[in-house]
């Protein structure tokens, strides 16, 4: 019997903002969808999330459109009806009657989706766009589950206006799903870290069962990283922060963000299963915290590209100091992730790339860069 060993060699290129910018706007090729990569080429993954309606149009998107992404996943924050005067000044949209708040979400799923060039970018031929939510589709850190009139009528919205151009998801009723392209060896698990999820107060120790993702979605998950062969990269999206180093991000005094470090004992589950059961090359992505970040869990050798935001206003990210924060961007706006997949699955590339506005087309700015090489061995 043998089991598989994981070794990782990285190559890290760090770029500096302003100084290199890369010009995507090239002949465009035959169609890239998911599985219908052609021979010999990358797979290119793009990423990112948060836009503000009074940032239209997001012309990010059409530099997205030009780096030639295979497929591109929105990560959550497509809307923001508690910002500004979208939410009629109110800071708790339950205050909100249910038809006016249906009305309020539907009117911004309709403005969003008419931003001609999130329009064009879904209409492209070569880059197909997935989506899943995060709090803002709801209301600003929701953590109040599906049992809400909060949760009915968000969800029914982003049903109506989203979810329907979503491949099916894993479990008939929920909204966490799957891709994959079997010729570059990726795969992807689109998480829902929203409807499921804990109130972020309730303590986070053991037997608590204070959990983001809930029993059927983690189980899921486990089962889809088993399925998967040692060779293929199995990249895990969160719409929130892996890492800790989101705790050190303040505002008045207090963290602002709910990722993964207020729910740490099912983190660990989830890293504890990738160790003991040997999953080789998982990545995982992150977005929401309006800076962006690389970072590195070492035990678990796992790597993390956080990017956001896409067309909001950017934040600055904690003064961390440490190796396992490989790279912080500083605030920058209109920024998004790429991940480049080699034939075969030999090596992944990660860019993060922000739009800069050029003569006469939109072009990618290259901020930073890191490959990372894969050998699977076998031992007996």
């Amino acid at each position: 019997m043998s089991s598989p060993m994981r070794s990782f060699g990285v190559a890290i290129v760090a770029v500096a903002a302003g100084l290199v910018a890369k010009n995507f706007l090239v002949e465009k090729e035959a169609d890239h969808a998911v599985g219908v990569s052609s021979e010999g080429r990358e797979f290119l993954l793009a990423f990112g999330s948060c836009v503000h309606h009074d940032r239209r149009p997001w012309r990010v998107f059409d530099t997205i459109a030009e780096s030639q992404a295979d497929v591109f996943i929105f990560m959550g924050d497509l809307i923001y009806p508690d910002w500004g005067n979208t939410s009629h000044g109110l800071d708790d949209l339950s205050q909100l009657k249910k038809g006016e708040y249906a009305s309020l979400l539907n009117r911004l799923y309709t403005e969003a989706f008419e931003d001609s060039s999130l329009s064009n970018l879904m209409a492209s031929d070569t880059t197909r766009s997935y989506f899943m939510w995060d709090d803002h589709e709801l209301q600003d850190n929701y953590d109040m589950g599906t049992e809400t009139e909060i949760y009915a009528v968000a969800r029914e919205a982003f049903d109506k206006h989203v979810a329907f151009r979503n491949p099916p998801p894993l479990r008939e009723g929920e909204l966490f799903y799957t891709l994959k392209d079997e010729d570059h060896g990726f795969s992807a698990f689109v998480l829902d870290t929203r409807s499921h999820r804990s109130p972020l107060s309730m303590p986070d120790t053991m037997g608590s069962g204070k959990s983001m993702l809930g029993i059927v979605q983690l189980q899921e998950l486990k089962n889809w990283m088993s399925s998967l062969s040692p060779e293929t990269w199995k990249v895990i999206v969160s719409s929130v922060m892996w890492n800790d180093y989101g705790e050190e991000a303040l505002e008045d005094g207090e963290p602002y963000l709910d990722g993964w470090a207020r729910y740490e004992i099912e983190r660990q589950n989830i890293f504890d299963y990738i160790k003991s059961e040997n999953i080789d090359n998982v990545l995982l992505l992150s977005a929401d915290a309006h800076w962006s970040g690389v970072f590195y869990f070492e035990e678990e050798e796992l790597y993390e590209f956080s990017v956001s935001p896409l067309a909001s206003p950017p934040l600055e990210p904690p003064l961390v100091r440490t190796g396992a924060v490989l790279f912080q961007q500083k605030g920058r706006e209109g920024v998004f992730g790429r991940l480049a997949f080699a034939p075969a699955g030999v090596n992944v590339t990660f860019q993060l790339l922000a739009t800069k506005q050029g003569e006469n087309q939109e072009v990618a700015e290259e901020l930073y860069r890191v490959q990372i090489s894969s050998t699977v061995q076998t031992r007996s």
